[in-house]
């Protein structure tokens, strides 16, 4: 069942996806804030746990990495993701909003543009989000 029209809610979880190991630290197992930067884009890409299961889950961000890999033609490696309640999000004056396929998409928007907000942001995301590895 598609979410598109489903808006966020701030109980929901959320995973951004980790496909570069300078977005964790594996000393302490935490997210780092460059993981939650926009850049290049003003909108962050992130996927809803709302009625998928675990497997489903890291399948669609196996998707994403595998999508990754074939517009860039370098094997992209998928580290984990960082869960983040989608109420940490809004309590940053971000939205969040729908945004399938794939499934269970959905974009973090209004970022401001300047860097150094966007910093601001991105430490305070890392600080409440929790790092999870993919299962080997």
């Amino acid at each position: 069942m598609s979410l598109q029209n489903t808006p966020v809610t701030p109980n929901e979880m959320l995973a951004r996806f980790v496909f570069q190991s300078k977005h964790f630290r594996s000393s302490d197992n935490t997210v780092k804030p460059e993981c939650f930067m926009p850049h290049p884009h003003q909108d962050m890409s992130v996927t809803r746990h709302r009625d998928i299961d675990e497997s489903e889950l890291w399948k669609l961000g196996s998707n994403a990495a595998a999508e990754r890999s074939r517009k860039s033609g370098t094997q992209i490696t998928m580290y984990g993701r960082a869960d983040i309640s989608a109420k940490d999000i809004f309590d940053t004056d971000l939205n969040i909003e729908p945004s399938e396929p794939p499934k269970n998409h959905a974009n973090i928007k209004t970022f401001p543009s300047e860097k150094a907000k966007q910093k601001q942001i991105a430490l305070l995301l890392a600080l409440k989000a929790h790092l999870v590895y993919f299962p080997k």
